[in-house]
């Protein structure tokens, strides 16, 4: 049973990323497993990854690998980066596994910071067209009302349609942030489920611009966790496994699981993936010249640079669209509602009854 401790269990990647990194560093120069881990707690801030450490280095002192000690804390050091360490502690070459995990963790963690930097541009906007669309509906869209309501007449088609928008709003509004949260529990919930998260991973995938997107990370990241398991010492069938389990998309794990029992019986590790379509015809061509050369770790690892070169490019003509539609879409609602509600006053003469 893992040490229980009263800090946050919330540990950042970059604080793996750092420790990961350190840990490279100090062990590749010759420093001693405990008095590297040691240096490196001394340094830490006060949180619950820097007390995990301090049990590590308790357990370590204790007689346990490195291996064993990091997998009591499972929510910190994924089985992936574990068997790793373990490969490592076993060929004695824990420094270069290190320096490989360290390698892994840092494009992972590039890859993602660059999804979210390129995402915040289009969230901003949308989320200024929420606070405008609503401050017109809630506050503005009633004022008129009141006018409308006074001059008595006929209103125009879309000044009715607006009205009854913002009177619905306005005595439904508590229920919007429920409903918003029930459909966030709703799929957190439901895609848990086999079954509905297969759906959404194959609706994701299917999905113009942003399934070339899901696609291209999926690859990169297979590629490269494989390529770096075999490089630290893992054999294909464990680490085909492990980057099975890595797998965030069900279709890739399944694909991947099933090579895997093509592999324990014979054959290759490209004829394997060549029965799946989910895996594009050049990384099977790509990962057959590794097999033939025997340098399948390499391979992979050079595509997985191409591959997310392809998703950043990708990327970036995805938020690139997104912009200006973003910004027309909520041009075209705005310009809605000023004209719903302008139009009556400049034909006002006809509404006074």
């Amino acid at each position: 049973m893992a040490f229980q401790l009263p800090f946050s269990k919330r540990t950042s990647m970059r604080q793996l990323l750092h420790f990961t990194r350190q840990l490279s560093i100090l062990i590749g120069a010759g420093t001693p497993l405990i008095k590297s881990l040691t240096t490196i707690y001394e340094q830490m801030p006060e949180n619950y990854f820097r007390e995990v450490i301090k049990d590590v280095i308790k357990r370590v002192e204790e007689g346990s690998s490195l291996s064993l000690a990091l997998s009591e804390y499972p929510d910190i050091f994924s089985n992936l980066f574990v068997n790793m360490v373990k490969a490592g502690e076993v060929g004695g070459l824990l420094p270069a596994v290190l320096k490989r995990v360290d390698h892994f963790l840092n494009h992972t963690y590039r890859l993602r910071q660059r999804i979210k930097f390129a995402m915040m541009y289009p969230a901003f906007v949308l989320i200024i067209a929420v606070v405008i669309i609503t401050v017109l509906t809630a506050f503005v869209v009633p004022s008129f009302a009141k006018i409308f309501d006074d001059l008595g007449g006929e209103l125009p088609g879309a000044t009715q349609i607006l009205l009854s928008i913002s009177k619905v709003f306005n005595r439904f509004w508590y229920l919007i942030p429920f409903i918003f949260v029930f459909f966030i529990v709703f799929f957190k919930v439901a895609g848990r489920k086999p079954a509905v998260k297969t759906f959404l991973d194959k609706t994701r995938l299917r999905l113009p611009v942003l399934g070339d997107l899901v696609l291209n990370i999926e690859i990169a990241r297979f590629a490269r966790l494989l390529g770096t398991l075999l490089m630290s010492g893992v054999s294909i069938l464990n680490a085909l496994k492990l980057t099975a389990d890595a797998s965030e998309n069900s279709l890739f794990a399944e694909a991947i699981n099933d090579a895997n029992k093509n592999i324990e019986k014979g054959a290759t590790v490209s004829s394997s993936m060549e029965q799946h379509e989910i895996f594009p015809k050049i990384l099977t061509r790509m990962v057959s010249v590794g097999e033939e050369s025997g340098q399948l770790d390499k391979i992979l690892l050079q595509v997985a640079d191409e591959y997310e070169e392809e998703a950043e490019g990708t990327l970036t003509s995805l938020t690139s669209l997104l912009e200006p539609l973003l910004i027309v879409t909520m041009g075209v609602i705005v310009g809605f509602i000023v004209i719903a509600l302008f139009f009556p006053i400049f034909t006002m003469g006809s509404l006074v009854k």
